[in-house]
């Protein structure tokens, strides 16, 4: 799967006009082949700033939206001052998805540096840890991506942890599981780079 990620700030005063536009952006992508869902998620440490992702099943499918004339209509309707502001726009290769059975609207986002030549076994590492989270419960999904553009650093792994809540990522956390995990993982397969909680605000699927 391919994923387009775009990090906002939005001012306050201009939310709700962001969030109208972001959604009807979202129902015209939602029309065309290829595009399977999006999501608007809150930062919950700044009101103000807000992570957009939209998976699709190919690079070239979304390439394609964009040069439709739907797009570029919808682009010329733009207002004078956008409501929001970029500040990261990155394509992302999806390429480890686990599934569990829960629903719930809390997302940790975590970005992980990766040991030279470590592919294979940091990702068999990620599909040891997300069994370790199914088993526990709690998980609407975990996903794994590399960096295709947008990234400095092409060591860079991205992780979008979706769950049920707070309190079950925090049970997780202190649990024996983790921690034996975490001891049994070679120190240069992966350093976290950054860890960050969200809360989802608007989500369309096809």
């Amino acid at each position: 799967m391919y994923l387009h990620l775009e990090m906002k700030t939005i001012p306050v005063t201009r939310r709700t006009e962001a969030l109208n536009r972001l959604g009807k952006l979202h129902g015209l992508m939602s029309q065309c082949s290829g595009f399977q869902e999006a999501q608007i998620y809150s930062y919950l440490g700044n009101p103000g700033q807000f992570l957009i992702v939209r998976t699709w099943d190919t690079m070239e499918e979304h390439k394609a939206y964009r040069a439709s004339d739907a797009s570029k209509a919808f682009a010329a309707s733009r207002p004078e001052v956008l409501p929001w502001e970029n500040y990261a726009v990155q394509e992302w290769d999806e390429l480890v998805r686990s599934a569990g059975d829960a629903k719930g609207n809390f997302l940790i986002r975590t970005l992980q540096n990766v040991g030279a030549g470590s592919d294979a076994v940091y990702l068999d590492s990620r599909r040891e840890r997300d069994a370790l989270d199914m088993k526990l419960g709690g998980v609407v999904d975990v996903r794994t991506y590399r960096p295709l553009t947008g990234v400095d650093d092409p060591t860079e792994a991205m992780v979008l942890e979706r769950r049920a809540d707070r309190a079950g990522y925090d049970t997780f956390l202190e649990s024996a599981a983790s921690e034996n995990y975490e001891t049994s993982v070679a120190p240069t397969l992966y350093t976290n780079q950054l860890i960050e909680c969200y809360e989802l605000v608007v989500e369309i699927k096809v």
